[in-house]
């Protein structure tokens, strides 16, 4: 497992992707979608949701168009990722903003190597993916079909929480994360998620560990 460090501010990462061109359309966030910002307040992504979410949101862009920052992304109650209108940039540019993106969700959470070695070869050699859905598509540590299914799980699980005003989106804590980290991999190694078994739902532990943290 490999922990990432060093992730820079919501503020600081809207800045780094901020439009370079002309702006492009997306679709409408459906009626019950949460801020992902929002989501994360209140319960800490594992590198699931993280790559859920990183898969998802490459998989939505043509080429040309880059990641939207992290503060635009929505998640809705079904696991659909939405977000607004995207810059354009060339391919390095859309790459490490991929990358960028992925690195802001996991903050400092433990993650596969793979998924660890993804985040550095977008940073220092982004022009080996192809494009911003080519990095998305490599991240094969994970099915993207499973996405939806374990990210409204995670949102559910947000549902019933009470956000701590006093922590924001944007800090780094591991506390809880190491012992869900676990969960999550010994569920990959028997085979849980290709059965379609929910891995947000088998984490029974999120919410009391979340309770815990907050106390």
């Amino acid at each position: 497992m490999k922990s990432l460090s060093g992730t820079p501010h919501i503020d600081a990462f809207t800045a780094c992707d901020a439009v370079t061109s002309a702006a492009t359309g997306a679709a409408p966030a459906p009626a019950d979608a949460m801020a992902l910002v929002d989501v994360m307040a209140r319960v800490d992504p594992t590198w699931v949701e993280a790559v859920a979410i990183v898969q998802a949101v490459c998989a939505q862009l043509e080429p040309g168009q880059t990641p939207p920052p992290i503060a635009d992304i929505q998640v809705s109650t079904t696991g659909a990722v939405s977000f607004g209108p995207t810059g354009l940039g060339d391919v390095e540019t859309a790459v490490r903003a991929a990358g960028r993106l992925l690195t802001a969700i996991l903050r400092q959470a433990d993650c596969p190597m793979p998924v660890w070695e993804a985040t550095e070869a977008a940073r220092r050699a982004p022009g080996t993916f192809g494009s911003a859905r080519a990095f998305g598509a490599s991240l094969t540590c994970f099915p993207a079909h499973q996405g939806p299914q374990e990210l409204a799980a995670y949102v559910e699980s947000s549902r019933r929480q009470i956000l701590n005003p006093a922590r924001p989106a944007t800090a780094s804590f591991g506390t809880g994360i190491t012992a869900r980290v676990v969960a999550v991999l010994l569920v990959v190694t028997l085979g849980g998620i290709g059965t379609g078994i929910s891995v947000g739902a088998l984490l029974a532990t999120r919410a009391s560990g979340q309770s815990a943290a907050n106390a």
